[in-house]
């Protein structure tokens, strides 16, 4: 199956795209960005309609956080009919608290 799905959310909160690549039942994200910008990358297996995994977060070198490292969970429900995928994530910030928020992917064809 080759598809990719835009990714929007983050865990500093702000919209930001990327693309997935579905590999056979797990799903790889990279949001391929330019030098100097934050790298997030997803590594998610699905099963039915839900799909788990983790995230991880390298914040531009430049940017507010410095180059810091962020990493936690994620769990996305599937469409109905496929189209896209709505769940949450979970990991520490900045200050080491707990944060959590929401992500929504949209698929669209490769």
């Amino acid at each position: 199956m080759d598809a990719e799905a835009e990714a929007l959310g983050g865990a500093g909160g702000e919209d930001r795209p990327g693309l997935v690549r579905v590999e056979d039942a797990g799903l790889d994200e990279d949001d391929d960005p330019a030098d100097g910008e934050s790298r997030l990358t997803l590594d998610l297996s699905v099963s039915g309609a839900i799909a788990t995994g983790t995230w991880k977060e390298r914040t531009a070198p430049t940017g507010y956080y410095r180059g810091a490292v962020y990493h936690g969970t994620i769990q996305l429900v599937v469409s109905p009919h496929a189209h896209g995928m709505n769940g949450r994530w979970l990991g520490f910030g900045k200050n080491f608290i707990v944060n959590s928020g929401d992500w929504h992917l949209d698929w669209r064809e490769a």
